[in-house]
């Protein structure tokens, strides 16, 4: 089990579980749950809210351009391939318009839509 010196047990942001370990890279700790093998950066590392919006306005993720569809197929291939019909996900991070949002309903699935910044409704 990971732990933070100053909080206990570092708990996975995915799965909630306490089965974690250090992954430190590019000199700054990450967490890999042993769980469900997500891995996440360490609070310490987050950016602060303002900073992480300023961030996130510079990308742009429109829904239309073939270059961001084709990078997030890398992702959702994978997934549309594992998942049995009609799944629901949630894009968590989905911005002002979500193009993941388009790809997973194109191959059957609902969608929900999350971001702190853009949806938080």
């Amino acid at each position: 089990m990971d732990y933070d010196t100053d909080t206990g047990p570092v708990f996975c942001r995915v799965c909630g579980q306490d089965k974690t370990r250090p992954f430190p890279a590019a000199g700054i700790l990450y967490h890999r749950c042993m769980h469900c093998a997500a891995t996440f950066m360490d609070t310490a590392f987050l950016p602060a809210p303002e900073a992480e919006r300023k961030r996130y306005e510079q990308h742009c993720n429109d829904p239309d351009d073939p270059g961001y569809r084709r990078f997030l197929h890398r992702a959702a291939d994978p997934l549309i391939e594992r998942l049995g019909a009609g799944c629901i996900g949630l894009d968590f991070g989905c911005g002002p318009a979500s193009a993941m949002v388009r790809i997973m309903k194109a191959n059957g699935h609902r969608m929900h839509v999350y971001d702190p910044f853009f949806r938080t409704g």
